[in-house]
């Protein structure tokens, strides 16, 4: 069984999900990289390459065979390199009693004086385990393998962000890494699936995306319901109500909302949001709308059409809107007003404050006009934004 620092990537992106690992070792098939995919691997290597040009001079492994890179990498710290350039580990172990063979493959290797710095180089902007856990293993797993194919740790373990920040990360001997390895490793070798439920959030930018919600839809899984969280589907499914409709008859309003699941480190009740999670699973199973309430909306002469287009939420490679679009309808309507991000660093900054001019202007034409717009996104953007360039 090989296992490599990308398995900690299978597991948590595009979202956390343990179908993924085992479907992927399997070699399931899955959908082709979208076009957003290989936008970000491009900026991703790009961003690396940059960074290289930063080193000095180095030794480029990238383009010889794993095994050869392997041998190269152990000569090239032999000799102490300067910077090595996309070396290679590779160890074999024991987990939970199987030996297996463990790999992985960091940017750069650094020498600093009286030893190696690793440094992965990664588009993201938050480097922490709140935001980027998959990151922390992977460069704790780095430095696992270099102590054990070097006989010496590493003399520092780190990150170049999206930021261009070089990020220090505590190192504790890969015990983290090796740890999650270990649970990783009991995912492939199920024999049969084990229940995780889809979502839309979730399942957006996975590859098998149209494989899982296919089965969802046809076992009319309860995940499907809106407002059934990850949390309470895993509860439901524990309990014997995998379908929908045996949630609608083993259930009502009050009983769905004195059932608890767990949240964190504690069980917690569902709550008033028994009373939508049933409405929507008889509106979906009758496969008719019910209407809940007029809509109660503020009568003005013209509205503003607000809306924002950015980036998946799940990614911060990118955590900008590259586009602001506002349009006025009503009894004076005007043409679409778009802001749209620039390129480069400061591309982002340029697309702010086109928006905060176009605003501007409709503020000194209508007056005090008011914004319409979907959920919290444009609100909590604003936010954002605010802080991040100023008004």
């Amino acid at each position: 069984m090989r296992m490599s620092a990308s398995d900690f990537m299978t597991y948590y992106r595009p979202s956390r999900c343990e179908m993924r690992v085992l479907l992927r070792h399997r070699g399931e098939k899955e959908a082709e990289p979208s076009a957003f995919d290989q936008v970000l691997n491009r900026l991703g290597l790009q961003h690396e390459k940059q960074h290289l040009e930063t080193l000095g001079a180095y030794v480029d492994l990238s383009g010889v065979t794993f095994g050869e890179r392997v041998r190269r990498t152990l000569e090239a710290i032999t000799n102490r390199v300067a910077v090595i350039y996309q070396p290679a580990f590779q160890v074999n172990t024991t987990l939970s009693g199987a030996t297996v063979e463990i790999v992985g493959m960091p940017d750069f290797l650094i020498f600093d004086n009286d030893g190696y710095i690793i440094r992965d180089s990664k588009t993201s902007r938050r480097i922490d385990n709140d935001n980027h856990p998959e990151i922390l293993l992977q460069v704790g797993l780095y430095g696992w393998l270099f102590e054990k194919a070097c006989g010496t740790r590493p003399k520092e373990i780190q990150v170049h962000s999206g930021t261009n920040e070089i990020v220090n990360i505590p190192y504790d001997s890969g015990i983290s890494a090796l740890t999650m390895l270990d649970r990783l490793l009991a995912l492939k070798q199920l024999e049969q699936e084990q229940y995780e439920p889809v979502g839309w959030a979730k399942c957006g930018g996975c590859g098998f995306n149209e494989r899982c919600w296919a089965m969802a839809e046809a076992a009319s899984d309860v995940a499907l319901i809106p407002d059934v969280d990850q949390s309470l589907a895993k509860a439901l499914h524990e309990i014997g109500i995998c379908m929908r409709e045996e949630l609608l008859a083993q259930f009502d309003v009050t009983s769905l909302s004195e059932f608890k699941r767990p949240v964190g480190t504690r069980q917690q009740k569902v709550g008033k949001k028994a009373e939508r999670i049933m409405l929507f699973a008889d509106a979906m199973g009758n496969q008719q709308e019910k209407i809940l309430a007029a809509p109660a909306i503020p009568l003005f002469p013209n509205y503003v059409m607000f809306d924002l287009e950015g980036m998946p939420p799940q990614f911060d490679e990118l955590d900008r809107i590259y586009l602001w679009g506002m349009q006025v309808y009503g009894a004076n309507p005007s043409k679409f007003m778009p802001s749209v991000a620039g390129f480069g660093t400061k591309g982002d900054k340029k697309g702010w404050f086109s928006f905060l001019k176009n605003a501007e202007r409709l503020f000194r034409y209508y007056g005090d006009i008011k914004f319409v717009h979907w959920a919290d996104y444009e609100k909590t953007y604003l936010v954002r934004y605010i802080k991040r360039f100023w008004d």
